[in-house]
């Protein structure tokens, strides 16, 4: 660029000095130089403008996709709307209690896809997710149910297998175990393993005396074939008297 700009202030301005072309290789190279410079300059200008409309076509396809996303959980919301709904008249003389943890496994579902569907890289926070999901167990201004771990991202299908075990654990302290008494506190540890998996520990204590079941519940069915479905996943219910014990180990 340099050798065209003197060759412009040569041909606009007079010069002090006369530069004579000693021979046409001299003239030849001159001409070479401004032609590769104009080709350089072309290249640029080319690949500005491809990225450009590159950052114009992504733009627009993640509007697109990003209302994809909100009418899928539009959608899905609707769906366990309508779910609800029958449920209410099928289990309509039914036990109220059946119909309590019904519309509770429904609304662990509704705030998985809900947070799920907040997200850009759909992968859900798991502090997010733990206080949603146990948001409805946990009177304001109490703390009877405490969190412990690093922030880590879970993906869809972990988020929701999670948040449906998530509220059988608080569904079952609240009715038996730990939340059934003033006093009683629930504490969620959760940390990374060295082969990148998902340690979670649910502890309850200060409840009544705890004694094994005599058969698995459906609760208890439901958190470990949820969970169970997660490659590698591993779920621990020890009844312990001082209180339910949950560990839970699945991969990221």
């Amino acid at each position: 660029m340099i050798s065209g700009h003197c060759l412009i202030w040569y041909v606009v301005f007079a010069p002090r000095y006369s530069f004579a072309l000693a021979s046409a290789k001299e003239a030849v190279a001159i001409v070479v130089t401004m032609l590769s410079e104009l080709l350089v300059l072309w290249v640029i200008a080319y690949y500005q403008n491809a990225i450009e409309k590159a950052d114009v076509a992504r733009t627009k396809l993640d509007a697109e996709r990003q209302l994809v996303v909100q009418e899928l959980n539009h959608r899905v919301k609707n769906t366990l709307a309508v779910a609800g709904g029958i449920a209410r008249q099928t289990f309509r003389e039914a036990p109220a209690q059946i119909k309590a943890d019904f519309q509770g496994r429904l609304a662990a579902l509704s705030h998985a896809h809900e947070l799920i569907a907040k997200r850009q890289d759909d992968r859900v926070n798991i502090d997010g997710l733990l206080q949603t999901c146990l948001a409805p167990y946990c009177p304001p201004g109490q703390s009877r149910i405490r969190m412990a771990g690093p922030r880590l991202a879970l993906s869809p299908a972990l988020a929701v297998n999670l948040a449906l075990g998530i509220n059988e654990l608080a569904t079952s302290a609240t009715k038996y175990g730990a939340l059934s008494v003033d006093g009683g506190l629930v504490r969620i540890t959760w940390s990374l393993t060295n082969d990148s998996m998902l340690s979670l520990t649910w502890v309850e204590r200060g409840g009544p005396t705890v004694t094994p079941p005599s058969r698995k519940g459906f609760g208890t069915k439901l958190i470990q074939t949820g969970l169970h479905a997660q490659p590698d996943g591993k779920v621990d219910i020890s009844f312990e008297p001082a209180g339910v014990v949950c560990t839970i180990t699945t991969p990221l």
